[in-house]
């Protein structure tokens, strides 16, 4: 994935990063500077053409522990307390991002399904419903190197025709840091989302097309 991908606006990002450390309650505190925002960079929704006809898939927005669900990119350092880049968010809170990744993801590698959230009103026979376990920069090699994006989802999806549990999975994906420095952490975070969101999809078209055997040829 390459740096053009991230969308990225205000100030220019220093050379290095400053850890706001959270111990106890998490604190948000006011940045005293305004911070450089980022969105997750994936490949782009399919045309119109490849998505507008097939059975519906409703993605839920994903629920997070509270420390994960705001704007700000969090980090775990070695001794394992929890912190934010200072002088960086994300363009919208983390569960947001990760809902627009899943829709994109489940559209381009599901054909024939149509992924939708909650607010389009549409009507769907299946529900995906995901829950972020972690979506942190971990510097598991020292505080002054480059961290490592960790993106751990847990999944259910529902079939609501039968009020039953289709399958029950938990997909990661992680990606090293190029350096220690806002844009290429951020492109970490990009990578490591788009493999668990890759590997979440391919897992639920996999049960998919299990029923789809299951009912055999529609008369």
């Amino acid at each position: 994935m390459t740096s053009n991908m991230l969308t990225r606006l205000g100030r220019a990002a220093g050379a290095g990063l400053s850890l706001l450390l959270v111990s106890g309650c998490i604190q948000l505190l006011p940045d005293s500077q305004p911070a450089n925002i980022y969105r997750l960079g994936h490949e782009a929704t399919p045309s119109a053409e490849t998505a507008e006809v097939g059975e519906v898939i409703l993605i839920e927005r994903p629920g997070a522990p509270r420390a994960l669900a705001g704007n700000r990119i969090a980090t775990v350092g070695s001794d394992g307390e929890l912190a934010y880049i200072s002088g960086a968010n994300w363009i919208s809170p983390a569960p947001d991002l990760l809902q627009e990744l899943l829709l994109d993801t489940v559209d381009r590698e599901l054909p024939g399904y149509l992924a939708t959230r909650p607010g389009d009103g549409v009507s769907s026979r299946f529900t995906l419903r995901v829950d972020m376990r972690h979506f942190e920069a971990v510097y598991d090699e020292g505080q002054g190197r480059a961290p490592q994006a960790r993106v751990t989802l847990r999944a259910r999806l529902v079939d609501s025709d039968t009020h039953s549990m289709v399958g029950v999975t938990t997909v990661s994906g992680s990606a090293r840091a190029g350096a220690n420095r806002q844009t290429e952490i951020v492109e970490a975070f990009s990578q490591a989302a788009g493999a668990a969101a890759a590997e979440l999809a391919q897992w639920t078209r996999a049960h998919l097309s299990r029923l789809e055997d299951e009912a055999g040829p529609q008369g």
